[in-house]
């Protein structure tokens, strides 16, 4: 389970933990498929909210994810991964409530994201639901999914 020392916070595209967030999600998320981030991926980040989970006593980033808002009432979640050592300890959960909460209070009605196949099931446990059929996305069966806040 999660220390309760952990923390969330958000991080500007300029921070040195957002270069860590960068680093995680290339690992976790695209190295796997083959894939790195491209100047069009850079410049789509630069106006996306960032936030990051970690212990503020050791400065370790265990976790990140990205926002963006879509309309004033839908928001897109995106990008979220988590250090291998960290899996499984719920931080996903921590960061996704997070952000559904920080879209809520900006008058998000509700929160849409793309799914990976193998990360269905975390999100409808989190009370997403799927919209339409598979896709592929990056290469890979992805699902659209969304949560009414």
């Amino acid at each position: 389970m999660v220390e309760s020392n952990m923390i969330i916070e958000e991080v500007t595209p300029q921070s040195g933990d957002y270069k860590i967030a960068k680093d995680i999600r290339e690992r976790v998320l695209r190295k796997p498929l083959g894939l790195t981030f491209t100047e069009q991926d850079m410049a789509e980040d630069q106006a996306d909210i960032h936030f990051i989970m970690k212990d503020p006593a050791n400065g370790v980033v265990a976790g990140t994810v990205v926002m963006k808002p879509l309309s004033d009432s839908n928001w897109r979640l995106r990008q979220l991964a988590v250090e291998p050592k960290y899996q499984g300890q719920n931080i996903g959960g921590f960061l996704t409530r997070h952000c559904e909460g920080f879209a809520r209070q900006k008058g998000a009605q509700k929160v849409i994201l793309h799914s990976r196949l193998n990360v269905v099931k975390f999100y409808q446990n989190m009370g997403y639901v799927s919209v339409g059929e598979e896709f592929y996305e990056v290469g890979i069966p992805h699902f659209r999914m969304e949560k009414v806040l």
